[in-house]
């Protein structure tokens, strides 16, 4: 029974995991920036 919770589990993320990169593969901007739409770190700021 907790084998099958666990992989139940485990299946869930996963398919969340690959529908938010699916998402973020067709929102974040065109651009050659590696960035993409990221505010935050250093690299941003020194480029």
């Amino acid at each position: 029974m907790w084998q099958e919770i666990a992989i139940i589990l485990v299946a869930v993320g996963l398919a969340a995991w690959i529908a938010y990169k699916i998402y973020t593969a067709f929102t974040r901007p065109k651009s050659g920036n590696p960035c993409a739409g990221c505010s935050g770190c250093a690299q941003k700021r020194k480029s």
